[in-house]
């Protein structure tokens, strides 16, 4: 493997510690914040949702895969994949897909829905909320894609917002 200096690419992935501000009473509010950073003021932090942070980072991890360690690639990515699938925007999207789609694309079944990315979180993360890159299996189907036991055809029907 080439050695790459890596030093800045591992600092932006590295764990957050939880801080909590707010005033005496009540309930504290309770806010990510990257380690060995100081804290930074709301109104000092970029718009952008917290999912798609996560996006962003997870496009930058697959495109440097070969340059960094395996192992600290996995953990990374993994790291990142569970935080995207907590996510309240995935959560939104994906029961809005088994909404829209019904049933099972592959056998027809109307519970234990799943929304699967036919274009893997891991090969392209911007998709992650595309939902025109959603297909709705049952719990069973979905398990036989990723066992490699059923192909997703290329001309699946697209879901969409309307």
């Amino acid at each position: 493997m080439p050695q790459t200096d890596v030093t800045g690419l591992v600092k932006s992935f590295s764990p957050t510690r939880k801080t909590q501000t707010g005033s005496g009473g009540g309930r504290a509010k309770r806010e990510a914040e990257p380690l060995g950073s100081p804290g930074r003021e709301r109104s000092d932090r970029p718009h952008t949702s917290p999912v798609s942070r996560v996006l962003k980072h997870m496009d930058r991890l697959v495109k440097v895969k070969g340059k960094i360690p395996e192992e600290l690639y996995w953990t990374t990515y993994r790291l990142l994949r569970n935080q995207f699938y907590a996510s309240k925007a995935w959560k939104d999207l994906s029961r809005k897909a088994r909404r829209i789609g019904k049933k099972c694309f592959f056998c027809g079944a109307k519970k234990k829905l799943h929304a699967h990315h036919v274009v893997y979180l891991s090969d392209d993360p911007l998709r992650g909320l595309d939902i025109s890159n959603l297909l709705i299996a049952c719990k069973d189907d979905h398990m036989k894609i990723h066992e490699g036991l059923l192909n997703v055809p290329s001309d699946y029907p697209r879901l969409s917002n309307g």
